[in-house]
Order: C-alpha cells, then structure tokens, then sequence
C-alpha cells in the first residue's frame, strides 16, 4: 500500500451530520464537518486514552468531540478544549494533537489526501459527466476480499474479458484486439482498442451499428488508483457510448473499498437502469471471485515468479508506477508495520504537518521503504 496519494475516502451523501470512520491503509480515519459543512478528516485514535473519534459527536464550532472525555479537535488536528479542565478553551498539552490529511469535495466525493508531502502527488481530477444532462449515472459500492492491486489489475487486462466475461465473440477467442501503452508518466497511462461488435441481440440490435466495431479508450489515473473507460456502442463518434470510472481504495493488504461511477448516454430514462444495473453486477461479481481466488493475496508478492506475455503491458505500466511510488519511499512497509503492531503500538499514516514538525507526536508513523537512489 503507498502513502502520498489521494484516495476517494466516502461519497458525500453519506457524510452527514455525525462523525463517520473509514479504514484505509490499515489505519482508522474519522471524517466529519465543520461548522460551514466543509468535509475534514483526521487520524481516528484520541491521543488521551485511544478513544475511537468517530463514535463521538460533531459540535457546533466545528469540532469533533472524543467520546470518552470530550476533547474536541478541529480540522487542524489541534485540540481546542479539554472539559475537564479548570480553564474551558485553554489547552495546555502541545502533544494532545492527531494527524489531520488534506480534503478535496467535489462530483459527490469526499477526496481525502494520505501523506505528508502533498505537493509531490497528482491532484485529484474533475468528473465532468456528473451532473450533466447528457447522461444518465449510476453508483456501485462494494468491498472485495482482495489486495488492491489485484482488483486493478483485472481492469487492465483485456485478455480475460473473453474467458471471464464472454466478450469479443468466439473469432477472438485468446487474443485481445491490438493495443499500446499510450501517454505514459509516474501518474497514469492511457490505451483504446477498436473490438469487433457481438451479435446484437435484444435492445442492442437498435444501437449497434454493423461493421462499425466497438471503440474503447481506458486510462488508468494514479489519484483514486482510478481506471476510467469510455466505449462508443455505435462505433467512432457514436453518441450513443457510456463511461465508467472506478476507484480503489486499499482498506488493508487484504480488503480493497471499490465505487463505481457508471454513465450512459442511451437509454437514459430510468426504466432502463435495471437491465444496466444487471449487466454490471453480472460483470463485477465474475471479476470478484477470479480476485478474491488469486493466490497469493498481494502481488507485490507474486512478481518475481508470475509469467508475463506480450498482452500483460498494461498491468506491467501499473506495475512501473507502484515501482516509481516505491523508490520515493511511499511504499508502506508491510512486515515491519506487522512487526509493530505485534507490540501493540498505534500507528499513523503521517500527514503533513509531520514535515514542519517532527517531534511531539503521540503515535509513530506507519514504517515506509526506503527511498531507492536512481542508479547513475
């Protein structure tokens, strides 16, 4: 799992007026609003008695207050009133602070920032399909059992999508049509391929057009680890297309939070979002247990043995920018982090606030890998 990456944290409409918690990267998070609604998020562990945060209240001067004791802390991280204290308002704890994380909402989610060097990492990008009246959206949230990274990689492989999914028709029974890596940099890539229609059948006989194949342009965007696909169902520069955008959020080694967001231009009143509805679930629950079966769990794990071939490009591009996020040292170490929480010793994903000051942290940082040199 990497640090210095903004994560889709949670969809807006589920971040009301209460405290909420999510996991990633194997640390707690609470998230909550302030006093003008603006969406904050801190490190969920009280630094007085280990209190869970989330299971506190949101006060009116845009605190969120510790449910064991009452100590309030804003969107800083600071603390700013200890109850028990004889002086309401004055705190005289420096340390009593907790990691806080940059927050970004917009296009219905809550972008949450996990790091502490902000300024190194792609930013967060706008989703301009939402809210347009072009189209038609729908939402998909789902945990799978399954490191993230394998939960990415299925999205990237074309080759499975005949096997798993019967794509393709049975002309193309192992081959992919042609594609590249196109556009390639330390935070994304892009592909498209131009596949062969299937027979038209039912509804799909009035919007594909014979002979025209199907144009697909998949880019994968490192904020969100997010794969976003357009495919044109009436051929190039059909109007008729729908587009997907999926993120992935490590919950730990083992869990991965996906939302999906799914738009199509077509059939766009709501009598019709059943039937789409069917045809992604059916598509996401065939990936799932291809995932969630993969062993090992993690493929950081499995590089050195697995057998790449020339169709694998796409993941092998995923796999050069988890490498350049590794050499800057974001990789988050997974046995020594396993070591230190067999001490029962809190860890925290540090924000960046830890850069201007090091000292006075109640917790430790969650253990990193080491910075690679680039060889001369």
């Amino acid at each position: 799992m990497f640090t210095n990456v903004w994560y889709v944290a949670e969809r807006s409409a589920n971040l009301r007026t209460e405290p909420l918690k999510v996991r990633m990267l194997g640390c707690d998070f609470v998230l909550f609003r302030d006093q003008q609604g603006k969406a904050a998020c801190l490190s969920n562990v009280c630094p007085h008695r280990g209190a869970n945060l989330a299971g506190g209240k949101c006060r009116d001067d845009g605190t969120v207050a510790c449910p064991y004791h009452g100590w309030r802390f804003d969107r800083s991280g600071n603390c700013v009133r200890i109850p028990a204290q004889s002086e309401p308002g004055h705190v005289e704890l420096p340390q009593a602070k907790v990691d806080s994380y940059p927050v970004l909402e917009q296009n219905g989610l809550i972008w949450v920032f996990l790091g502490d060097d902000v300024d190194a990492a792609a930013p967060p990008f706008n989703i301009p399909e939402v809210g347009d009246h072009n189209y038609r959206q729908i939402d998909f949230d789902e945990i799978w059992n399954c490191n993230f990274e394998r939960a990415i990689e299925i999205d990237l492989d074309y080759v499975h999508s005949h096997f798993v999914h019967g794509a393709w028709g049975e002309e193309h029974r192992a081959r992919p049509p042609d594609h590249v890596v196109e556009d390639y940099t330390d935070s994304g890539f892009n592909t498209h391929i131009i596949a062969k229609s299937q027979p038209n059948r039912g509804l799909w006989r009035f919007l594909r057009k014979e002979g025209k194949g199907v144009p697909s342009y998949l880019s994968f965007k490192l904020p969100g680890f997010c794969r976003n696909v357009k495919v044109f169902i009436g051929g190039v520069g059909s109007k008729m297309h729908f587009v997907f955008y999926n993120f992935s959020t490590p919950i730990d080694d083992h869990h991965v939070q996906g939302r999906l967001l799914f738009f199509r231009s077509f059939m766009k009143p709501s009598f019709f979002d059943k039937t789409n509805i069917k045809r992604n679930e059916r598509a996401m629950r065939e990936d799932r247990k291809i995932c969630e079966e993969i062993y090992p769990k993690s493929s950081a794990a499995a590089r050195d043995w697995e057998v790449q071939t020339e169709h694998d490009h796409l993941v092998g591009a995923f796999h050069r920018i988890l490498r350049s996020l590794r050499d800057k040292g974001w990789q988050i170490d997974a046995k020594a982090t396993q070591d230190l929480a067999r001490d029962n010793k809190p860890l925290m994903i540090p924000s960046p606030a830890r850069r201007k000051t090091a000292s006075g942290w109640v917790f430790p940082e969650v253990p990193r890998i080491a910075p690679q040199k680039a060889a001369t």
